[in-house]
């Protein structure tokens, strides 16, 4: 239909895990508000020149995001490309778009529905997951130390692994809200979401003591939630990404595990996936070249702060925090992404780890994105399938 007035998604507009895609009639720059509801757990609004929104929502440029904390308020931007696409976490019909103007015309705006992650129209729409939000993984946790929890309906006797998304943030920020794992649902498998303390709360091993902590709850919580426990991957990216690489490379290290409230329950994991995750504190700064933005050994930086103290004045803490130091060879399959023009976490840790797990003969493979900033670049066609390809080689059992 074509609208010439403000326009709001009801329940009947429900697009169950799809796009809202907004064509633009007359040629852009237009304003756009939208407001969200405070049950909708997450929404992104973002523009691109494609006729068409990418495959997954796990992988774009955002040019605007509205954080949890945002919910139930107004967010607005301008936009200037041809294209508009919403897309929001369940309930998927609680996004209002509360404002479309154009000066001196009127914007006139098609809205086309995109089913299933942006598949073909006329498909069906994927039926709405289960899913658990807030959950404290530690008794009196708080928000720092939850989860969320998605499952999709079961299909047959077998169920579904489990991939855990771990944000990134310099292990001082982030939230579980920016679940990149999501699109995973509709490829046959679990979603978790984490949070873990900050360095600003706690300094490691705090950090990687609450990511064992949510993998041995969710193990134990795996026949209530309804997914696999015997087949867990772990998914991070940058702080997020060293966080799942210390989780594959450490299980059964006992000076990393805290003080579980599930000791008899396992921590290990049985696939990495390390995207842009440093993995060797004491050669960071080393590797970095001209073009850093961060100078790793300063006492102010992530990595200093993450251990309590300049990294190369606390070689230890340095070295009890990177992952290279753990390496054995009964760890899990790993597969490591990074950008070669990265002037945040040098291209070098990720290389640094790969040699690490190929000498153990740990069954690894790195795939480095040319001219790929830190986090940038992930949106290419080729990302997706890597990532698919790996959980269901090494997650999903073999008949």
């Amino acid at each position: 239909m074509v609208i010439s007035r403000p326009y709001t998604l009801r329940k009947a507009d429900d697009f169950s895990r799809g796009w809202l895609s907004v064509t633009l009639a007359k040629v852009p720059p237009f304003r756009l508000s939208c407001a969200f509801s405070r049950n909708c757990s997450s929404a992104v609004i973002f523009t691109l020149d494609e006729k068409s929104p990418p495959a997954s929502p796990g992988f774009f440029r955002n040019d605007f995001d509205v954080p949890p904390h945002k919910r139930g308020e107004f967010a607005s931007g301008a936009y200037s490309k041809n294209y508009l696409y919403v897309y929001a976490n369940p309930p998927f019909y609680a996004v209002v778009i509360t404002e479309m103007t154009s000066s001196p015309t009127l914007l006139l705006l098609l809205l086309t529905l995109t089913v299933s992650f942006g598949t073909a129209r006329g498909q069906s729409p994927s039926p709405e997951p289960k899913v658990w939000r807030d959950v404290e993984y530690v008794s009196g946790g708080g928000h720092s130390r939850s989860l969320d929890v998605y499952v999709p309906e079961k299909k047959g006797d077998a169920k579904p692994p489990l991939i855990v998304w771990i944000h990134g943030g310099a292990w001082r920020g982030g939230d579980k809200a920016e679940d990149k794992a999501l699109w995973l649902l509709k490829e046959g498998f679990a979603s978790a979401s984490i949070n873990y303390r900050p360095s600003g709360e706690a300094h490691f091993p705090a950090q990687i003591e609450d990511c064992k902590a949510a993998i041995r709850f969710l193990r134990s919580k795996a026949g209530e939630y309804g997914f696999d426990p015997d087949h867990i991957g772990v998914w991070g990216s940058s702080a997020g990404g060293h966080l799942a690489a210390l989780l594959g490379v450490s299980g059964g290290v006992k000076e990393l595990e805290g003080n579980p409230e599930n000791p008899a329950v396992s921590s290990r994991v049985q696939a990495v996936c390390d995207f842009i995750g440093p993995s060797d504190l004491l050669t960071l700064s080393a590797q970095a070249d001209a073009q850093s933005t961060v100078q790793h050994d300063d006492p102010g930086s992530s990595a200093s702060q993450l251990i309590g103290g300049a990294v190369q004045e606390n070689v230890e803490k340095a070295r009890a925090a990177s992952p290279v130091v753990y390496v054995t060879p009964d760890d899990p399959p790993f597969l490591i992404v990074h950008g070669d023009d990265d002037h945040v976490i040098p291209v070098g840790q990720s290389w640094e780890l790969y040699g690490t797990l190929q000498k153990a003969g740990v069954k690894s493979t790195i795939h480095v994105i040319k001219g790929g900033g830190h986090g940038e670049h992930f949106d290419s066609k080729e990302v997706v399938p890597w990532i698919r390809d790996f959980f269901n080689e090494t997650l999903k059992p073999k008949h």
